[in-house]
């Protein structure tokens, strides 16, 4: 595509969000917005207070074709690079799950059970990008988090966001399948003929479990918007066949690994919390639970403690 002579950020963001809007992207203008700024390293205030800037030909070519792969649906995050979460930036790609803005209510009611404990031990199961544990880190600078998931690039990527979030000296990563990823490290370190220190708190360590992890029923992942179900990794979305193959594990496994004051909160999918819930019984280690609400509303976390706890 070749520009044309004059192409100010206004004529440019136009263009882009006429495009955008004609191939179902939502927010068209945001995004346009979004993506022009990346290419120009500015900020969207200043773009808007600069709307007659020309920019170079490569740098409208840059703009047009990353216009071009937003508008086949490619997520805007891979385009950038980064999704913001809570404040801090970390790095996506098709390895990990783009941050929902519905995983940051999760995160502040995690927060909100810590706050005042002091030096808490937590653990991320499914970590993918790392948003939650980094998040974690950096709002309770006393934790100590375990960040676990079944993907070796997911755990790669999470990684690099704790170097570039500062908060890598205080999450360890672990590879594995759900909780067995902890139990391997458990293993490996308690053999004293290894000489390796445990740094793993093992069974009854935690203070926290948090979890966001693959709840879409497998039917109905073919029917999602194209930026997921073409560009998210699968095992980041497919919760099996009622979406609920995950919880079960947490329920029959994740007690154990908590304090007797610790919880487990984890994000659901719509509809899907009074099922949930049946999960958690008393003979599993659980007591009373609680479902938390997003901002549109709708029931999305859901909060358990270990059968010793009186109240949440």
């Amino acid at each position: 595509m070749t520009p044309r002579t004059a192409n100010t950020v206004r004529e440019l963001l136009l263009d882009a969000s006429r495009a955008l809007e004609a191939s179902g992207v939502d927010s068209a203008r945001l995004n346009s917005e979004l993506l022009l700024g990346h290419v120009l390293n500015s900020p969207r205030l200043h773009l808007l207070l600069n709307a007659q800037l020309i920019p170079t030909n490569a740098q409208i070519l840059e703009f047009q074709r990353l216009i071009e792969l937003r508008a086949l649906r490619h997520p805007l995050q891979h385009l950038t690079g980064t999704a913001a979460f809570l404040g801090c930036d970390v790095a996506v790609n098709r390895q990990v799950l783009v941050p929902r803005p519905e995983t940051e209510t999760l995160a502040l009611r995690a927060l909100n059970l810590m706050e005042g404990r002091g030096a808490v031990t937590l653990m991320d199961l499914g970590t993918g990008s790392g948003c939650l544990s980094i998040a974690l880190a950096l709002a309770l600078p006393q934790a100590m988090v375990h960040a676990l998931d079944i993907s070796a690039a997911a755990l790669a990527m999470a990684q690099k966001n704790a170097e570039s979030n500062g908060v890598d000296h205080r999450i360890h990563f672990h590879h594995g399948n759900c909780f067995q990823a902890l139990r391997a490290v458990a293993a490996a370190t308690s053999d004293p003929s290894r000489g390796q220190a445990n740094t793993s708190p093992g069974l009854g360590g935690f203070d926290l479990i948090v979890s966001n992890p693959p709840y879409i029923p497998s039917a109905e992942i073919e029917h999602l918007q194209p930026e997921v179900r073409d560009h998210d990794p699968r095992n980041a979305l497919d919760g099996g066949h009622d979406g609920l193959d995950f919880y079960r594990i947490l329920a029959a496994e994740g007690a154990v690994w908590l304090k007797p004051t610790g919880f487990l909160v984890a994000e659901f999918g719509d509809d899907q919390g009074a099922s949930i819930q049946q999960l958690f019984q008393p003979n599993r280690g659980w007591s009373i639970s609680r479902l938390e609400k997003d901002l549109s509303g709708r029931d999305r976390v859901i909060i358990v403690g270990t059968a010793t706890r009186a109240n949440l």
